[in-house]
């Protein structure tokens, strides 16, 4: 058991009041539009639909069954 409890050592964050910053690295000025930009760049374009794929429903057509 003392093995057990030396590996967790102590959190970084101990003393900090939840909801507060961590540290310096939460001051730095963040722009979320840029940032999701570079997210979508990332994927690139979307692939085209495989052949015999549905498209997807609204929510009002949900309600009515699909005869299979």
């Amino acid at each position: 058991m003392a093995e057990h409890d030396a590996e967790r050592g102590e959190p970084d964050e101990k003393g900090v009041p939840v909801g507060e910053p961590l540290g310096d690295e939460q001051g730095v000025p963040f722009d979320e539009d840029a940032a999701w930009q570079a997210i979508v760049a990332g994927y690139g374009e979307e692939p085209p639909d495989p052949p015999g794929a549905k498209p997807f429903k609204s929510i009002g057509d949900l309600a009515l069954l699909d005869p299979v």
